[in-house]
């Protein structure tokens, strides 16, 4: 019977001939694993075909070979970390993703290789997108010819094609009806849920039962608590990614005997199991997460999505109708996630800034399906730096110590660790760290003493062999050495201050050391550590920084000379500032803060308004500022006009603003701003000062008898504004406001002129305005001044 993909293969191989990238959608079971590295084979040129487990690259071997009828190491081969299998003869390689990324990095061109296949696309874990991203560099720079296929059953295809520009061919497959049945929570225990799902389907639904579970530890008190109480010939089998071969070979064969498989999520896709015609779902599994507080990688046990649990339910309709038994409720069956969650979005950059930087790149350089959170790419740069993986010059660059703790299948931090004091309890201290969470409070050499499991013993012993060991019996150093950013110095007994610049509080100290190191903290307060009492912050040459900081204090600049571990400061000390410095500060402090805080007299204001005004009624398109305010343009402009007139400017209050307007200025545009908008008109002699308000007004203050003899009000701009007269009482006081001085005389005065002649007797308030004299005087004084 041939397999539902064979329906497709001449337009995908059509597809792939014409485009760079191609999508393959197909559901569990349709044959694209173990078929479609064959097709492109014998298309021409060797494949990689990229796996995200080791579980899953094993049986893709297997499949291959028998489809082949070849041994696996004939025409396919594998690489996993520690493990290859290549000879000369090989032409399809099965590679993990994290194998891919590396094989990448000593091969940027992919010599030899014609097809890149990602396979179980849809999981999206941190190597494949980076080693997408990786070999997209390799197809724009030396391998046009390179041709790469992304294949999956639950593939997000309409957006991850869009964004590619890829097309997308699918396989609608066979399979057969699956019954799904929800199981809510009657018991909080998920073993005896799990016994009623079987004990619902055994007598009644025949073939073998898959059980999906978050992770080993589960997998085996389940199998534990269903042995004494299932059938003698009911076969139990683990499946799961840390299982032997042996162990994986016997749960995959299909046998006589019926089995009840325990599986992880590797059980998703990528293996074939025997005869499934029952799934039950826990609706768990779990996803690395980087731990903010810790500064590591851990797996978290979260609900699954809509995705995820078809692929699993998939599994039950592969050789006859089958039954999906889900132990949630369809209500929470609709609040699920459409897809899994993306690991870039959340993930530990570490490895992959170094990786992307050994591969001589940028972040920002590459095609990213998702482009890595800038914030985070960042804070990790600054902690590479801080173990000396990286160094900063025109960019991110790998230095020779970071490219071996590449080569370490430990975080960077630990492998750092791990060559500063290589020793048998660096190791150790390694692997509890990776594999263990730290406990909470003050932490003690009692935490080394723990009895690893079979995989921490196996890790324990692969570091071991990368170094020459050493005897480094200071833990605490040791630890140190992985975490420099997280060491802590204490403000006050319950205040401390991170390396990274994080200020956090510790309840309950044990102790008062000046120094510690936080483990395990978030973003108010430590919640696990240990104090260093003989902390030497010279100890650590790459934390150590000398900088001059030039800072204003009360408005004044201030320099000095600060000494850091990280961003704590250990010591500073008052230093001189010169030109240089000086204007580099002001020129940084306006490109941020811009003048808002520059304190301005009045006749800076008036200059103001008056150029701003200025911007609207002149024709003159080389107007300073022609579309924006003057002090905007004044910023903007700043090295020409404003940080020339600061080259002794200490104090924000002694910076002189009129002087740089004066310079943005030409002699023609100052003579056309004085005539046009002038500081002051002249009025019975006297200069009198205009006042710049808002919305286009212009006004002066002045006594009403001032103005006796004045029929219109007078105009600036070329006539186009009229200035506003505020007409005073001899005492100063407001009796009027006025833009027409001729509809005033005709209509306000009299009634002016009544009320104030009895209270300013003294002074003049003629019948006829228009005819009478201007004075600012008594009518004696005014008198005396005739004779």
């Amino acid at each position: 019977m041939t397999l539902p993909v064979f329906d497709i293969q001449e337009p995908l191989q059509s597809t792939l001939s014409n485009h760079p990238i191609t999508l393959l959608q197909a559901p569990p079971g349709s044959g694209k694993t173990s078929w479609v590295p064959i097709w492109l084979n014998r298309l021409g040129g060797k494949v990689l075909l990229i796996q995200p487990r080791r579980i899953a690259v094993l049986n893709a071997v297997r499949q291959l070979s028998r489809n082949l009828d070849d041994r696996p190491e004939g025409t396919v081969g594998y690489r996993m970390r520690f493990d290859t299998h290549i000879t000369r003869h090989t032409e399809i390689e099965v590679v993990t993703e994290g194998v891919f990324v590396r094989l990448l990095q000593s091969d940027p061109e992919l010599a030899g290789y014609q097809w890149v296949i990602f396979d179980e696309f849809h999981e999206r874990n941190l190597d494949a997108d980076l080693g997408l991203a990786l070999v997209r560099s390799c197809h724009e720079l030396f391998r046009p010819d390179l041709k790469i296929l992304l294949m999956s059953a639950t593939l997000n295809e309409g957006r991850i094609s869009q964004q590619l520009g890829a097309p997308v061919i699918k396989s609608d497959g066979r399979s057969f009806p699956i019954e799904i049945r929800y199981q809510h929570a009657a018991s909080p225990d998920m073993n005896k849920m799990i016994l009623q799902a079987i004990n619902s389907v055994l007598a009644t639904v025949p073939g073998n039962l898959l059980v999906f579970l978050p992770g080993m530890k589960e997998i085996l008190s389940c199998r534990d608590f269903l042995q004494p109480q299932l059938p003698d010939d009911l076969q139990i089998d683990i499946l799961h990614g840390s299982c032997s071969i042996q162990e994986q070979k016997q749960a995959l064969e299909l046998t006589q005997q019926r089995k009840l498989i325990l599986a992880s999520p590797v059980a998703e896709s990528s293996i074939t199991l025997p005869d499934i015609r029952v799934v039950i779902d826990s609706g768990l599994a779990r996803f690395p997460r980087y731990d903010r507080d810790t500064g590591m990688t851990h797996l978290m046990t979260r609900k699954i999505s809509k995705a995820n649990a078809d692929q699993r339910a998939g599994r039950a309709g592969r050789t006859a109708p089958g039954i999906c038994i889900r132990l949630w409720s369809e209500d929470q069956q609709n609040g699920l996630a459409p897809f899994p969650a993306v690991e870039i979005e959340q993930a530990d950059y570490s490895r992959m800034l170094l990786e992307i930087a050994a591969w001589g790149m940028q972040v920002d350089e590459l095609n990213w399906l998702t482009k890595p959170n800038p914030a985070n790419v960042t804070e990790t740069q600054s902690m590479l730096k801080s173990i000396a993986a990286v160094h900063f010059e025109s960019g991110l660059h790998i230095t020779d110590h970071g490219q071996k703790l590449l080569s370490m299948p430990c975080h960077p931090r630990l492998a750092h660790m791990i060559c500063e004091q290589p020793g048998d309890l660096t190791v150790r201290l390694a692997v509890l760290l990776q594999e263990r969470p730290v406990p909470q409070g003050m932490v003690d050499d009692s935490w080394l003493k723990q009895t690893l499991t079979t995989s921490e013993r196996q890790l324990q012993q692969r570091l071991s062999k990368l170094v020459t060991m050493g005897h480094y019996p200071d833990w605490k150093a040791a630890l140190c050495q992985a975490f420099p950013d997280h060491i802590g110095h204490r403000l006050s007994d319950n205040k401390i201050k991170l390396a990274n610049g994080q200020q956090l509080t510790i309840t309950k100290p044990d102790s008062y050391a000046p120094w510690l190191l936080a483990l395990k903290f978030n973003d108010q307060r430590i919640i696990s550590w240990i104090d260093l009492k003989d902390f030497q912050p010279q100890a650590f040459p790459n934390m150590l920084i000398k900088q001059n900081n030039l800072t204003l204090e009360n408005n004044r600049l201030q320099a000095k000379e600060v000494e850091l571990f990280g961003r704590i400061r250990l010591k500073q000390r008052n230093i001189p500032v010169n030109v240089e410095q000086r204007l580099q500060f002001w020129d940084d402090y306006f490109h941020h803060h811009g003048l808002s805080d520059v304190p301005l007299t009045d006749a800076e204001k008036i200059l103001l308004k008056r150029m701003s005004w200025m911007s609207e009624l002149t024709h003159d398109e080389q107007w300073p500022g022609k579309s924006r305010s003057p002090l905007d343009f004044l910023c903007e402009h700043r090295q020409q006009y404003l940080l020339p007139i600061c080259t002794e400017v200490n104090c924000l209050n002694d910076i002189e603003i009129s002087r740089a307007l004066d310079m943005m200025l030409s002699w023609e545009q100052r003579q056309a701003l004085d005539n046009m908008l002038p500081v002051s008109i002249v009025i019975n002699d006297r200069p009198r000062p205009l006042v710049y308000g808002e919305q286009g007004r212009v006004s002066i203050a002045i006594k009403l008898q001032e103005t006796f003899g004045l029929l219109k009000n007078p105009t600036i701009a070329g006539g186009r504004i009229p200035v506003v007269f505020e007409l005073l009482s001899p005492a100063g006081r407001p009796l009027q406001i006025t833009a027409d001085l001729e509809h005033f005389w005709h209509h306000n005065y009299q009634d002016i002129r009544k009320e104030m002649r009895g209270r300013y007797p003294k002074h003049p308030w003629p019948e006829d305005p228009v005819n009478a004299k201007p004075t600012a005087y008594t009518k004696r004084h005014a008198a005396r001044s005739e004779l």
